[in-house]
């Protein structure tokens, strides 16, 4: 979407505090990395969303769907080899295939790198060149200032929400023969791109035709354009209501959508619930509020970087004013020795609350911590700036999808704490029962850069 890109657009992409790293890594590992990436892409059985998904710079390559991956894991997810095939192909560093054989430099994060977060621990122990220069975030930020002006203009790079081509998801293939040609199909957008090779097998004849994909639903993950592009357009998903009076989903463009949405909890059916996309935006007005009042009807608001809220009707109260529900991910007030002394080594997830004060109601907050955690428990604590201390409030059991869930009637500064077990037995401010730490799940567009090129980012 065109705008201002802000401080809260860049934590949503980069939201964990992971510490830019450079290192040193053979092309053998380089390949590993990709391949492990590249396992659950394409479609059909094991195909789906990964966190763990590499952005690259510096370097392309393909992924041949049609081939199974092969990868092997150990009982916790961490890389253990190839045992077939690669479907990562044509890997070219600049204008040069990769060889195996050679050390290049790689930069990303400490949590990568250093850690062997999301499985990758080919990289663990190889040497470090420079170590935790920035917190990642900063790193995009002097990127888009320094680099880039300032400016993601209309002829950059970045301007096409398809990506630079940097990696394609092959989901057709047949090689070519002496006799006869072969192609290689794969998705840009809902158009099937399908390239020519050769009998003669001098390779892609750069002849290409765009077939519209119609009913084939293959994911476009080979879109790539090193920017956060995966939720530009995510205000249209949500079905078009705004030249409706009512309906059981609304997209909040302008005041004038939260009369629609306000007309929509009318023909909601009792205990139904109503979806309001939120479309980068965060108050919900003192009005909307005043009609979903006493109602046995519920809101789920969809916010940017995958957060959600929900609002019962029978919960809001008198003196319910427009509630703020914008969410700042590790950022806030809590000082860092009272929430080290409380964490201690455990991965930990702030929250601020852009909302002042009491909510008059209960809110249900919905965040990603990471499909990782499945089965660990996210501990809610608040920061009372009164006693300087943390304050247990609740624990969720993390589900399948990495989320976990939190009542709220207040809004403040809090902490998140992963651990094997509830923490309701620990006192208030003190440190956290012995058990092992977990590492935190990278963000979904990671910054893999493979280039001296890039250097300057880094410093």
């Amino acid at each position: 979407k065109q705008g201002d890109v802000t401080y809260g657009d860049v934590i949503n992409v980069h939201p964990f505090g992971n510490m830019a790293c450079l290192s040193e890594a053979t092309g053998q590992q380089i390949l590993d990395a990709l391949e492990l990436g590249s396992s659950s892409a394409g479609i059909g059985e094991g195909a789906g969303e990964s966190g763990g998904f590499l952005q690259v710079s510096g370097l392309t390559y393909d992924i041949d769907t049609t081939i199974p991956s092969s990868v092997v894991r150990t009982d916790k997810g961490e890389f253990v080899k190839v045992d077939g095939e690669y479907r990562v192909k044509n890997v070219m560093v600049g204008d040069k295939p990769l060889d195996l054989t050679k050390t290049y430099t790689l930069a990303s994060h400490n949590y990568m790198l250093k850690s062997g977060g999301d499985g990758y621990t080919m990289f663990k122990g190889n040497k470090i060149l420079k170590d935790e220069v920035m917190v990642d975030n900063e790193v995009l930020i002097n990127y888009i200032k320094d680099t880039l002006g300032g400016k993601v203009s209309k002829d950059s790079i970045y301007a096409d929400p398809y990506g630079e081509g940097r990696i394609r998801v092959i989901t057709a293939y047949k090689a070519a023969t002496e006799t006869e040609d072969g192609y290689v199909e794969y998705l840009k957008g809902d158009t099937a791109v399908r390239d020519i090779i050769k009998a003669s097998g001098s390779g892609n004849t750069g002849d290409s035709t765009g077939n519209t994909a119609g009913d084939n639903n293959a994911e476009n993950t080979g879109n790539d354009s090193g920017s956060n592009t995966e939720n530009d357009n995510a205000g249209n998903a949500t079905e078009n209501t705004e030249n409706q009076d009512a309906s059981d989903s609304i997209t909040i463009t302008s005041d004038d959508s939260w009369t629609k949405a306000a007309n929509s909890i009318s023909v909601i059916p009792e205990k139904g619930k109503l979806t309001v996309n939120m479309n980068a935006h965060t108050k919900v007005p003192e009005e909307f509020l005043a009609a979903l009042k006493g109602q046995d009807k519920s809101v789920e608001f969809i916010m940017e970087g995958g957060i959600k809220w929900s609002i019962d009707g029978k919960t809001i109260t008198a003196g319910a004013t427009d509630i703020d529900l914008g969410v700042s991910l590790n950022a806030g007030t809590i000082p860092p020795e009272t929430l080290n002394g409380l964490a201690q080594g455990r991965d930990v997830i702030k929250l601020s609350l852009a909302h002042n004060g009491d909510f008059h109601c209960e809110a249900v907050l919905t965040i990603s911590v990471g499909a990782d955690y499945t089965g660990k428990y996210a501990n809610l604590y608040y920061y009372n700036p009164g006693t300087g201390k943390m304050e247990y409030i609740s624990a969720d059991l993390i589900g399948t999808d990495g989320n976990a869930s939190f009542k709220f009637t207040h809004a403040s500064d809090y902490a998140v704490i992963i651990d094997n077990i509830e923490l309701a037995a620990a006192k208030t401010g003190d440190a956290l029962p012995a058990v092992s730490a977990l590492l935190l799940l990278s963000a979904g567009f990671m910054m893999f850069m493979l280039s001296m090129k890039k250097k300057k980012c880094l410093r």
